[in-house]
């Protein structure tokens, strides 16, 4: 797959990201949760290779039906409410729903606290207060590598 091309996740992928559907391997699956539909694949492809990963898993990706390439219609995605956030706040959905979903992906249905508070925060200043203890739940389950990546992935989106 071209590496500036931009991906999203289809239902399917949306599927194995929040109920592990199609039983995808670990590390696989932490690449798809690292799409975010902003992103081109060959800056995911990055943190892919520190999993073990090459670029060829996008193309894996797209013949089974877990991305699509996205339509050249603007960077901002996501959910964004009005009152003018713009792309700062569409940065702060996608943030808040890649925290939320590394995290439960890590310790399955025990991080509730933690959640709880991803689900209060309203701006990223507050997401950015959360991101030591995003940290330390990361790296309690993933090998280092992966816990590398995600932290990596998460310290973007709140910059």
């Amino acid at each position: 797959m071209d590496a500036s091309a931009v991906v999203v996740k289809t239902q399917k992928g949306q599927d194995e990201i929040k109920r592990r559907a199609h039983k995808l391997p670990q590390r696989v699956r932490a690449v798809l949760i690292m799409i975010d539909g902003e992103r081109t694949v060959g800056e995911i492809s990055n943190q892919a290779a520190h999993l073990g990963l090459g670029p060829e898993v996008f193309d894996e990706f797209e013949v089974q039906g877990f991305i699509a390439r996205r339509r050249k219609l603007g960077r901002s995605t996501g959910p964004v409410s009005g009152g003018g956030g713009g792309l700062r706040e569409s940065t702060f959905w996608r943030a808040r729903q890649f925290m939320n979903n590394t995290v439960v992906d890590a310790q399955g249905n025990r991080p509730v606290e933690f959640t709880r508070k991803l689900e209060r925060c309203t701006m990223l200043v507050q997401l950015r207060g959360l991101f030591d203890e995003y940290t330390r739940a990361i790296q309690k389950k993933h090998g280092e590598a992966e816990a590398q990546a995600f932290i990596e992935h998460a310290r973007k989106l709140l910059a």
